[in-house]
């Protein structure tokens, strides 16, 4: 849906340069991090004994890491990616920067869970957010309540983050994980 959408306001391109920034770039530690927690949970069945609070704290210090490049992403962007539009792409990126720090977070949660070998708790969140969520999100532009721009579109996106991190916590909660790790 994300697609069809940025192909129709004819931002594919700014929309792509910025999430191939953001998951070649920033992201790439914290999907680093969360193959060792996959590694760390599945060898101790769960039992991290409090090594789940200092994968949250790599994950603070990326972040940080993050936002004090914030100046350097401009020259980055157009230098090294070559992209013709840097200022518009970090724009985006900046947009979007809190929808990722909550992915970073959700991602150490979902690794903690297929590390346990609960992937059905995966396809739950997969199946509510792409079903209820963008189901929602598609009626709405169907219907002409939702029209579509670049800001907008990253926001639906970064919604359906935030509602997949949303029930990631309720179930690692519910399933009383955190006692487990910590």
């Amino acid at each position: 849906m994300i697609l069809r959408l940025m192909n129709e306001v004819d931002e594919a391109g700014v929309f792509w340069v910025a999430n191939s920034f953001i998951w070649g770039w920033l992201l790439l530690p914290v999907l680093t991090l969360g193959i060792l927690l996959r590694q760390d949970a599945g060898n101790h069945a769960g039992r991290l004994e409090g090594r789940l609070a200092g994968y949250l704290w790599i994950v603070g210090g990326v972040v940080c890491l993050w936002v004090l490049s914030i100046l350097a992403w401009s020259w980055f962007i157009s230098t090294i990616m070559a992209s013709p539009e840097p200022e518009r792409i970090v724009s985006l990126v900046l947009l979007m920067l809190g929808f990722y720090v909550v992915f970073a977070l959700n991602h150490i949660l979902d690794s903690y869970l297929y590390g346990m070998g609960r992937t059905d708790l995966m396809l739950y969140q997969s199946l509510f957010v792409s079903v209820v969520y963008y189901g929602a999100a598609l009626l709405a532009y169907w219907t002409g309540i939702f029209v579509p721009d670049l800001q907008k579109i990253a926001l639906l996106f970064g919604g359906g983050i935030v509602a997949d991190s949303a029930l990631t916590l309720w179930q690692v909660r519910k399933a009383g994980y955190f006692r487990l790790a910590t």
